[in-house]
């Protein structure tokens, strides 16, 4: 009788990780495709990009997420420092293309202090995207 009694406990607890692995991993495979987009939509409709250049990014999102949970070691760590990033990176992006109809580029982060520097001559719009993405 003991003996069923501990086979029993022993499932349900196995159950139990199951129960909250599965939504974890969903969870963190999820996460950079609403970075992705949330970071896209600032600036255009991502919906309308070919499909491979959708998955590229997504996959660049999933490695940069993998990379940050083996650098620290906790999911929640690198979910947030990624969504960080793509509220920033978006940002950044929604108002370089608001200034020059060009999106950020790598050397883009030279010229960061002279952007600073004039960046009080300019008006500051702010449309529903930026809102809804935010």
């Amino acid at each position: 009788m003991a003996e069923k009694h501990k086979k029993q406990s022993t499932c349900s607890a196995v159950g139990r990780i199951r129960c909250h692995v599965r939504p974890r991993i969903l969870f963190y495979f999820l996460m950079p495709f609403v970075c992705f987009y949330c970071l896209e939509f600032y600036t255009h409709d991502p919906w309308l990009m070919a499909f491979i250049p959708q998955l590229i990014n997504y996959l660049l999102f999933l490695a940069a997420g993998l990379f940050l949970y083996e650098l620290t070691g906790r999911s929640w760590c690198s979910t947030v420092f990624m969504s960080i990033y793509s509220l920033a990176a978006g940002i950044v992006n929604y108002f370089v293309m608001s200034f020059r109809n060009n999106p950020l580029l790598p050397w883009d982060l030279k010229s960061a202090k002279t952007a600073l520097s004039v960046s009080d001559n300019y008006n500051y719009d702010i449309n529903y995207r930026f809102i809804v993405s935010t």
